[in-house]
């Protein structure tokens, strides 16, 4: 299981500086998918973890980190994140229960919004499986002014469930009325890598700051 722990004072701070991580945060529409990629121990959790308030450990990392998020004064910001494990191997498209997880996460944030979810699904007897997601996310991150939502370890995931994320994630939580981006981190597996290539990239391979902060840590 992953555990709590706290990073090292003045590590990982870097990442919000980087060109591309601030595009990412900007309330707009251009370039709404971000790849944070490296190898096995690079530390890709321990920089998630910077941009949302999360206490969990990356499992194929060599680094065990939790920091303070660098999102969490943002005005309106709502943040949606999942940490991909070896049990969504089994899932041929874990879609539903990750935009299950988003639709949680912003109903807690949120909860005024639950009478959409009586109104909409529960009083219309209607299951809680993918094809309600692909309306009822949607319409809840519709609702909001700017989200972001941060998919973690995707390589996890089976080669079939992770060309479906991908792509459902994409389809369900973009679009102009949204105000939504996505930022998916993994290793550089080639069929993600096909998926990702040409979306805005953060590679922390052969990466100073990431050589200073283990020696930090």
């Amino acid at each position: 299981s992953r555990r709590s722990t706290m990073r090292h004072n003045g590590t990982f701070e870097w990442i919000g500086g980087v060109p591309e991580m601030k595009s990412w945060l900007k309330d707009d529409n251009l370039e709404p998918v971000l790849w944070l990629n490296g190898k096995p121990g690079a530390g890709m959790s321990a920089r998630l973890n910077v941009l949302i308030r999360s206490n969990f450990t990356e499992g194929k990392s060599v680094m065990c980190a939790s920091v303070i998020s660098l999102l969490e004064n943002v005005e309106s910001l709502n943040i949606c994140y999942y940490f991909c494990n070896n049990q969504d191997d089994g899932w041929d498209n874990p879609s539903e229960r990750i935009l299950g997880i988003i639709a949680i996460q912003l109903l807690r944030a949120h909860p005024e919004l639950a009478s959409l979810i009586m109104n909409e699904f529960v009083s219309r007897g209607l299951s809680s499986g993918l094809a309600q997601m692909r309306v009822l996310v949607p319409k809840l991150l519709e609702l909001q002014p700017y989200t972001r939502v941060v998919v973690d370890g995707i390589d996890e995931c089976s080669k079939t469930g992770q060309k479906a994320l991908l792509k459902e994630l994409e389809s369900i939580c973009l679009g102009p009325r949204l105000h939504c981006k996505i930022l998916i981190s993994s290793r550089k597996d080639p069929n993600i890598k096909t998926e990702l290539d040409r979306k805005p990239i953060i590679s922390l391979d052969e990466n100073d700051k990431v050589e200073s902060d283990i020696q930090r840590y």
